[in-house]
């Protein structure tokens, strides 16, 4: 099975003045108050202007001279130091204490020699071991790091303490490792061969990082050094015709495209000096070197080529334990998780060294700041939330520029930075407790069990809310797709998102396997629109811990959009900027015209976006099923509610005007309920209307509610919120009102189809036996031509 991860390079600092224990943290100086809450709603503030700079330095420079307002990159030691002295009380400059989820490490290639060789590996370890990581932290750093021993040091509750100093720093332990293991000076040269004679290490090391480039600085030294002041493995004891020697190393301090090209595309390389920054989940160890995965396609996040039978089996293990448990019980995640550590370092497939954390900054003034576990200041919460009297403009810095702003391929943090405001997926997460799922896109899910190939496995559903719309595509009379056909040329206005948009974004991801999110959803066998707002996604593996998160934490991308481009196979041709293509359904909107690329980049606040009221309305269908095609006759029960989404606020009753009306097929409307809101707790929702409709007319009935601005923020609700209800019978599979030949093809194009199979098309299997047969196309011929 194959899986890919959702994981940007690192971005952040970690802040103390001394070498610290694992879990000890120092916070020096005073650090801005948080009241942990967050508003769901916005944005607040209706222009985000984004600058590249093309370095930290000239980053904080910009932020020194108030020239942007929220920094990118958590602070350097010396200018956290620097903004505290200036301005001890956070006057101006306010910088607010975060841990990054993440680590800075040395990623080994397992594929070549020597670093193919576990025992080469171990000496490695034991040159960048767990004191000179603790020395790194301190001098490099200013001890701003939480030293690592494993890819999960930064989780307290998933970390495994047998990690915990396995590699001591070391050099003459190195060395004696090198020699018993075949690796000494064979022709007195000075030079370390090994059992396989001569090798040169290829090691890149990051350029555009500062820490990283130091940090390779300092492993290159300690192997090629014969300075007899400094620490080496030239100045250790060797056996007698064996040594003294170093290693033959071509260090390539390059920039971060070279070293993509090379360790990550060709995979050119002996050491690199990564970074990750990970999710809320365990499951990154599965992620990053689950053998499947070990160099099989270009980007793929196991570059190092690691691979370990038994590791696979607990990662497996993990995937599809049924609860998190504790790491002596046996079948449990925690155990699995536990025991994946244990041999990933056992077997040295990577040489963690420090994760940041730090100082955010930004500037004194704005309010709501959400100051995000693992992310910091500049969260995506920030920007829905932050806003400051007298400006219409947040001023966001970034280290560097964007490289293509691709959200199938994008692999780049800062394409993330623009594309993850862009675009919006099913499931949030609470800012300040990720063990917290938020209802998003998706209104509700439920997770089921269902039978694929004999074995027990996972689906999930998801109910999408009615009242999403995409963000408008402009005309373009040129836009065309790379293979040339043209696409969209008029633009498209107010197009809903709904479940094929869902399924399409799935099919996609999953078919490219060198798209940036395939893992997330390389083990769906199948997904379906079991209606217009329905989707049920199919995985072909049990994994009831983690299914709603991967699939729930996938970016939902426009199938109007995207899906000519996919057929023709060129996703990562497609230009969605140069097309003016680049929308989703997110809070904010790119502006083309106010941008200019390489200088600096506009989006503007969606005032469309469904939670751009304080109070959020939406509806659920209580019965007879919850799903949207219903008999000609029957009667639907439904519900409205109210959800007060602001943290800072309660609203008393009357302050909001709702009214409900009932649209029948022929335009006919009836209103149902005119009143005001009742008191509305910060947090709470609460039901306003519970009605019923019984369909006597054949097609698309409507239930819409509206609501009147926020007289505060001056926020209203556009679309309001719409259930949507279409009468008609099974067998009209297009819900056109009529069945006719386009229903007929419908069952042709899926006949002899099962679940997982191409042409499978959910609306074909009337009978719904999970197979489209004879039986589904008796059905509609019994009916061809109804209404009668």
């Amino acid at each position: 099975m194959k899986k890919a991860i959702f994981a940007l390079v690192l971005t952040a600092l970690f802040a103390v003045s001394m070498v610290l224990p694992a879990r000890a943290w120092y916070h020096p100086g005073p650090t801005p108050w948080d009241d942990k809450l967050h508003n769901q709603f916005g944005p607040m503030t209706p222009n985000l202007l984004i600058t590249p700079y093309g370095s930290y330095p000239s980053e904080f420079a910009a932020f020194e001279a108030c020239e942007i307002d929220f920094m990118d990159w958590s602070l350097d030691p010396e200018d956290y130091y620097h903004l505290r002295e200036i301005d001890p009380n956070m006057e101006t400059y306010v910088t607010p204490f975060y841990v990054d989820r993440g680590m800075r490490e040395f990623d080994l290639n397992n594929k070549r020699y020597p670093t193919n060789d576990v025992w080469f590996r171990k000496a490695l370890a034991y040159v960048f071991g767990r004191g000179l990581k603790e020395r790194f932290a301190a001098q490099v750093l200013e001890g701003m790091a939480l030293v690592m021993d494993s890819p999960l040091a930064w989780s307290e509750g998933w970390y495994n303490p047998y990690c915990t100093g396995l590699y001591p720093y070391d050099l003459q332990l190195a060395v004696d490792t090198l020699v018993a293991h075949g690796y000494y000076d064979y022709d007195q040269d000075g030079i370390i061969e090994g059992p396989e004679g001569e090798f040169k290490l290829i090691f890149y090391v990051r350029q555009d990082d500062p820490i990283r480039t130091e940090m390779g600085l300092w492993l290159h030294e300690r192997l090629t050094s014969k300075d007899p002041t400094k620490e080496s493995i030239y100045n250790c004891n060797w056996p007698e015709g064996k040594g003294p020697a170093v290693m033959d190393i071509d260090l390539k301090i390059a920039p971060k495209t070279e070293c993509f090209q090379k360790v990550m595309v060709e995979f050119d390389y002996h050491i690199y000096t990564g970074g990750w920054a990970f999710g809320r989940d365990p499951d990154t160890l599965y992620f990053l070197y689950l053998s499947d995965y070990a160099q099989t396609f270009p980007y793929t996040p196991n570059y190092p080529g690691y691979q370990n039978p038994e590791f696979d089996e607990h990662a497996i293990g993990m995937l599809t334990a049924a609860e998190i448990g504790d790491p002596e019980t046996p079948c449990t995640a925690k155990y699995h998780v536990f025991e994946m550590q244990r041999i990933l370092m056992d077997d040295v497939g990577v040489i963690p060294v420090f994760t940041f954390a730090g100082y955010g900054a930004y500037k004194a003034g704005w309010e709501k700041v959400v100051n995000a576990e693992g992310s910091g200041p500049a969260s995506w919460f920030t920007f829905l939330n932050t806003h400051k009297t007298g400006t219409d403009t947040i001023r966001w810095g970034f280290m560097n520029d964007i490289e293509d702003l691709n959200p199938i391929h994008s692999s780049w943090v800062w394409d993330w930075n623009i594309l993850g405001l862009v675009y919006d997926t099913l499931i949030n997460v609470d800012p300040y407790d990720m063990s917290r799922d938020k209802p998003w896109l998706a209104q509700s899910w439920t997770l089921g069990e269902w039978t694929y190939e004999g074995e027990t496995c996972t689906w999930i559903e998801f109910k999408l809310r009615e009242d999403v719309y995409w963000h408008d595509l402009p005309p373009k009379p040129d836009r065309k797709t790379p293979g040339g056909k043209p696409l969209l040329p008029n633009g498209a206005t107010n197009v809903q998102v709904t479940a094929d948009d869902v399924v399409a974004s799935i099919i996609i991801v999953k078919e490219i396997e060198d798209s940036w999110n395939n893992a997330l959803v390389a083990d769906v066998v199948y997904a379906e629109a079991v209606d217009k707002f329905t989707v049920r996604v199919y995985y072909g593996v049990y994994m009831p811990l983690w299914a709603l998160h991967w699939v729930g934490g996938l970016p939902i991308i426009p199938k109007h959009v995207w899906w000519p481009v996919f057929e023709e196979g060129n996703t990562r041709e497609f230009s969605a900027l140069a097309e003016k293509a680049l929308i989703g359904c997110g809070p904010w909107i790119f502006d083309y015209d106010a941008s200019i690329i390489h200088e600096y980049y506009m989006l503007r606040a969606n005032t469309r976006y469904f939670r751009y009221h304080p109070v959020d309305m939406y509806a659920t269908i209580e019965s007879p099923t919850g799903l949207k095609r219903v008999d000609p006759g029957a009667t639907v029960n439904f519900k409205f509610f109210l959800h007060n989404q602001d943290f800072q606020r309660n609203f008393t009753g009357g302050e909001f005007t709702i009214t409900i009306k009932q649209i029948a097929p022929d335009g006919t409307e009836t209103t149902l309920w005119t009143g005001t809101n009742p008191e509305l707790t910060s947090c709470q929702e609460v039901e306003i209307y519970s009605g019923s409709l019984t369909g006597t007319q054949i097609g698309l009935y409507k239930i819409k509610a509206e609501i009147t601005p926020d007289p505060v923020t001056g926020h209203g609700d556009q679309d309001g919120y719409t259930i949507f209800l279409w009468y008609t019978i099974p067998e009209d599979l297009t819900l056109d009102g009529t069945v006719d030949i386009f229903d007929i093809v419908i069952i042709g194009l899926a006949f002899g189809s099962s679940p997982g199979d191409p042409n499978w098309d959910p609306r074909a299997d009337i009978n719904k036996d999970l197979t489209v047969d004879i039986f589904d196309c008796v059905r509609v011929a019994i009916v061809f031509g109804w209404p009668y």
